[in-house]
């Protein structure tokens, strides 16, 4: 009995673990819009991933730095650390343009297209009902971009470049992962961020005050928390329990952006942001149910 106990305190632990990640998420995006506004969006990229790639420096040192370090893949974490800078780019010039709530009901259909991509990709089968709930979670983008509006502009290619290079990002993540570590993953894509996200810098100066600094610092610290806050969640319970969790980014955003920015969310927002999270829950609750099917089978 207590170890049951202890097993259920641990999944709840794990599910709450990643409500505060996706959390710290929304702040750090929202840190960084703030500093995007007087500064140059290629030097917050670059503050932001330096941050977390001097945080990752120290905790490999502290552990052990080969498994930071040591990769069988190569090309591929330079793609994905590619997809990383491009992601944090399009996030940003995203909550320039747009709000918060806006940008995250469209970015958050990027595990419906991981989905969509890891059949060709990776092999693995997409079976009927999940193109059905592929199909239903484009619809909710497709609310959500609210094509009637009047305010509608060619910034709304931006948080679905984010939600296709974040696809990217999972599925290369997914298949680098089943020989690398974790921790490689993480240093791999923040090293390769910084690189490109270095000579975007370069290309496109123009620092942020003191004070636009220190919000990165914070900003590139939560991410810290945030990605180790993700791993420990995954590490210690069921893809079923905890990548549900994700989808509360909408939740965190509309509530940042209506009392930080002012920002008050569309109907339209609210309603294709809600059927793409349902969409996207009930896709990770039938994968999981189909793959226990299939570990069962094979027993």
């Amino acid at each position: 009995m207590t170890t049951v106990r202890s097993e259920r305190r641990t999944v709840v632990l794990a599910a709450l673990a990643m409500t505060s990640a996706v959390f710290l998420f929304v702040v750090m995006d929202s840190l960084m819009r703030v500093v995007a506004r007087e500064a140059s969006v290629a030097v917050v990229v670059f503050l932001r991933n330096a941050v977390q790639l001097a945080a990752l420096g120290v905790w490999a040192l502290a552990t052990d730095w080969t498994r930071f370090v040591v990769t069988r893949h190569p090309l591929l974490q330079i793609v994905r650390g590619l997809c990383l800078a491009g992601t944090t780019l399009f996030v940003v010039l995203s909550l320039t343009h747009l709000t918060l709530s806006q940008t995250y009901a469209i970015a958050l259909s990027a595990p419906l297209l991981a989905t969509a991509l890891a059949g060709p990709a990776l092999g693995e089968p997409t079976r009927p009902l999940q193109w059905l709930l592929i199909a239903m979670g484009f619809a909710g983008v497709l609310i959500a971009l609210d094509p009637g509006a009047p305010f509608l502009s060619l910034a709304l290619l931006f948080p679905l470049a984010l939600a296709g290079l974040n696809a990217v990002y999972q599925v290369l993540t997914r298949h680098t992962g089943r020989t690398d570590p974790m921790t490689a993953l993480l240093f791999h894509a923040s090293f390769w961020a910084l690189v490109v996200s270095g000579i975007g810098a370069l290309v496109f100066p123009g620092m942020p005050d003191l004070e636009g600094v220190g919000l990165l610092v914070i900003s590139g610290l939560c991410g810290v928390v945030s990605h180790i806050l993700l791993v420990w969640a995954f590490t210690n319970a069921p893809a079923a329990v905890v990548s549900p969790m994700t989808y509360s980014q909408i939740i965190w955003a509309s509530g940042i952006g209506l009392i930080v920015f002012g920002e008050v969310p569309t109907p339209t927002t609210l309603v294709g942001g809600a059927i793409v999270a349902v969409s996207g829950v009930l896709l990770i609750v039938f994968s999981a149910r189909g793959v226990k099917k299939g570990v069962d089978a094979s027993t």
